[in-house]
């Protein structure tokens, strides 16, 4: 429901003139997971420990962050063969996210609430290359979809 009511606002304001490039759509979509993200994070906070918080909050948007930028940035169809690939850009993240959030906040004292922000400015053009990447590939063989792609767009035959 909520994916529902965040597309249907989402997607006026991304046909928008000014917002019709790639990468300003990734900084708006990633914004709003961002957002999303950061709400969840905070209400964790609430009943446990900041790195088991991030991570929760982490793995939801993963979830919402492929569907966006299939959707909306990369205007492509929901793949599920693209879709388990997807968490490798964030394995990556999540490492280097892990280790700027500890750093942020142990060693430069930077807010719990705050660094995770942070975290994601300072990754967003190393996410935007590998999402696009993983987005954007052709499957192997020549085939844009698999059996199991069809199931996932709801135009399984």
């Amino acid at each position: 429901m909520l994916l529902y009511v965040l597309f249907i606002w989402i997607y006026p304001v991304m046909r928008l003139r000014f917002l019709n490039t790639e990468f300003v759509r990734f900084v708006f979509i990633g914004g709003v997971n961002t957002i999303s993200t950061q709400l969840l994070y905070i209400a964790l906070l609430l009943m446990m420990p900041y790195p088991v918080a991030y991570t929760i909050s982490y793995v939801a948007g993963i979830v919402l962050s492929y569907y966006l930028n299939s959707v909306i940035v990369f205007r492509q169809k929901l793949q599920w063969s693209k879709a388990i690939q997807f968490p490798a850009v964030y394995g990556i993240q999540y490492v280097l996210g892990i280790a700027l959030l500890y750093v942020l906040v142990e060693w430069l004292h930077i807010s719990e609430i705050i660094a995770p922000l942070v975290t994601v400015i300072l990754t967003i053009p190393v996410m935007f290359i590998m999402s696009r990447l993983i987005i954007m590939r052709p499957l192997r063989g020549g085939s844009q979809t698999t059996p199991a792609d069809d199931i996932l767009s709801n135009t399984g035959k």
